[in-house]
């Protein structure tokens, strides 16, 4: 008897599927899933430029960003799916059109997902990890800018440390300030000396350079 053969999950076992009937599943999926619905909208707006693409996901962020209430855990852990299917969006459809562009949504993703995190009663570890794969991403896409961008990219990322006050963005950002170009690294270097204050008048604003201690 011949031995059967095991369906594969994988590009080849897709293909045979044939377009029609993948068609029909990823509709059918997206009905019920706003993660995919959301990525495929994204990857339809991609041939049209980089501008559809950022709205939709400005579209989405400010979404989130308007709500205020506090989340049960159910909703957190569906929430953190809706958000990793932004994140994707962000470092792949956005990503592949505009690199400083998804820089840009990535800084924003930050600060919107510490904001539904703080939002989570209980139940958000699964947020926690997104929002660590998103600070990854960042990395990623910073240490993959062009020289000129990078040194641009300073004052948002001066920005995401400030606003960093639990620490959580501490080693990526590091990693970036070590990884980046050298005129950005002069030039974050620069902005953080400056924020140093002498020790006798040490107050709230030594800890806006700590990122110096590890230079």
């Amino acid at each position: 008897m011949p031995k059967a053969t095991k369906a594969r999950l994988d590009r080849a076992g897709l293909t045979g599927l044939g377009l029609d009937k993948l068609v029909e599943i990823l509709l059918d999926e997206a009905a019920v899933s706003k993660a995919l619905k959301s990525r495929l909208q994204a990857a339809l707006a991609g041939g049209t430029g980089v501008d559809e693409v950022t709205r939709l996901i400005d579209q989405k962020l400010d979404s989130y960003q308007k709500a205020q209430t506090y989340l049960s855990p159910t909703r957190a852990n569906t929430l953190s799916l809706e958000l990793r299917g932004l994140l994707r969006m962000i470092t792949a459809e956005l990503a592949a059109l505009d690199n400083y562009t998804a820089f840009e949504r990535l800084a924003r993703f930050l600060v919107v997902g510490t904001f539904i995190e703080n939002r989570a009663r209980k139940g958000g570890a699964k947020l926690a990890k997104l929002l660590d794969d998103a600070r990854e991403s960042l990395a990623d896409i910073v240490l993959k800018l062009g020289a000129g961008d990078q040194v641009k990219s300073v004052a948002l990322l001066e920005k995401t440390r400030a606003a960093d006050e639990e620490g959580k963005s501490q080693a990526v950002l590091l990693k970036i300030l070590c990884g980046m170009e050298k005129p950005a690294a002069d030039a974050w270097k620069a902005l953080l000396t400056s924020r140093l204050v002498p020790s006798t008048e040490r107050s709230a604003q030594w800890k806006n350079a700590e990122l110096l201690v590890f230079l």
